[in-house]
């Protein structure tokens, strides 16, 4: 779904690009040393030994740590202690507020975000400290974009839908067959349901999810012939996980 609002050609240039970085370990290990030098207390990003690396060999120092994945395979097994028999003594709210606050930092702040906070590549060490690995697909995003993307969820958040909407149709472009008009209403329909559902306590996760309106905002735009650079793309996907990431875990988090 993430691919909906962007030519073919481009996604199919980015994801070459993503594979090439792949590829060449060393730009992977550049984007960590770069994350780890900007990374707030508790927060672990692994050290590169570069004496050791190459474009196909990456050596990074050991993280002492439990994924999240294993956490939430434990909890979902039926054991609801399982954040205090990895990191016991430390609340497991601390520690998924740490979680977030650090991708929200990469992604409204810093602008350099890793592009896949799965369970898998999120490790929590018995201090309550959260380590990130994998930075082989990331983002970055100039200030005016993050100024931007800040100012569509702060009017988003705020109720003022007429205001999000202008600030959202910055991060897109209309093709010649658009209906900018049927666009906008449509757009601002499923803005008005995501703020109605975001408020609603009794609906399921998955129905209060971001993902969920995002993917239906992708598919207005494929409807109306509506595109998004690659990079927003990634941002919005970026936060989806992070967002499926916060609901899988046995900790009541927002």
């Amino acid at each position: 779904g993430w691919s909906r609002g962007i030519r073919l050609a481009e996604l199919v240039e980015e994801i070459a690009a993503f594979t090439l970085r792949e590829v060449d370990f060393r730009a992977e290990g550049r984007t960590a040393e770069r994350l780890r030098a900007d990374a707030p207390p508790g927060i672990v990003i692994p050290r590169i030994a570069w004496r050791l690396s190459g474009p196909r060999v990456l050596a990074m120092g050991f993280v002492d740590a439990t994924p999240l994945a294993a956490i939430i395979a434990d909890a979902d097994a039926g054991r609801p202690d399982a954040f205090e028999r990895v990191a016991p003594g430390v609340d497991p709210r601390e520690i998924v507020e740490r979680l977030a606050r650090a991708c929200l930092r990469q992604l409204f702040v810093t602008g350099l975000f890793q592009g896949d906070p799965h369970p898998a590549n999120i490790l929590i060490g018995r201090d309550g400290s959260v380590a990130f690995v994998d930075f082989g697909i990331f983002g970055e995003l100039t200030a005016a974009d993050r100024a931007l993307l800040a100012r569509y969820v702060r009017h988003l958040a705020s109720g003022r839908l007429e205001e999000a909407f202008e600030a959202y149709a910055e991060m897109v472009d209309p093709g010649p067959g658009t209906d900018r008009r049927a666009y906008r209403r449509e757009t601002l329909a499923v803005m008005a349901d995501w703020l109605r559902s975001a408020g609603d306590l009794d609906l399921p996760p998955e129905r209060r999810l971001t993902a969920h309106f995002q993917g239906e905002m992708f598919a207005l735009m494929r409807r109306h012939g509506v595109r998004m650079r690659p990079d927003l793309v990634l941002f919005w996907r970026a936060l989806a996980v992070l967002d499926s990431t916060a609901h899988r875990l046995p900790v009541p988090f927002d």
